[in-house]
């Protein structure tokens, strides 16, 4: 004689369970957040490849002289050293009715040591600042602005892709 246990697990044997919808781990709209963060990490991977990021320098200097106006800053050893003649400068400054204006220039010289003692005086805090960086402005022969009139400046070093600006442990 049978075992009445025994008789049933057989009988259920036959049978298909659907396990599936009892085991579901995920809800479809579990899914699809983790589909859409997969697609938001490949794109920022993409991007970080591929992409291109604006690198610069910005510093506070002060304009020197009469017309033609310049604008004369200093920067640390280890920002010169990525400065050179001819990068692209966009120098902001307010005027005497305070007003923002933007001037764009280019670097027309830049000199280790040289900094006069009035010009040192301006940052005495900075004590790595060796480098004087000379700045031409476009369109500054009419510029009344006063000698001594601080400006922000911002020196354009050029684009870079944003995996390489990322410091591995490299110094």
């Amino acid at each position: 004689m049978l075992s009445p246990f025994r008789a049933e697990a057989v009988a259920d044997r036959t049978k298909r369970q659907q396990l599936d919808h009892l085991l579901q781990t995920t809800a479809p709209s579990e899914r699809a957040v983790a589909g859409a963060v997969g697609l938001l990490l490949i794109g920022l991977a993409v991007w970080a490849i591929f992409g291109s990021v604006e690198v610069g320098v910005t510093r506070h200097g002060v304009f020197v002289g009469a017309a033609p106006a310049r604008v004369k800053l200093l920067v640390p050893a280890h920002a010169a050293e990525h400065i050179r003649p001819g990068l692209e400068v966009r120098v902001e400054f307010r005027t005497g009715d305070g007003e923002v204006r933007e001037m764009r220039g280019e670097v027309a010289a830049i000199a280790e040591d040289g900094v006069p003692s009035w010009l040192a005086g301006l940052a005495p805090a900075a004590a790595d600042l060796h480098h004087r960086v000379d700045v031409a402005l476009e369109g500054a022969a009419d510029l009344d602005v006063p000698h001594g009139t601080p400006c922000r400046v911002r020196i354009a070093l050029g684009d870079r892709a944003p995996l390489a600006l990322i410091d591995f442990g490299r110094s």
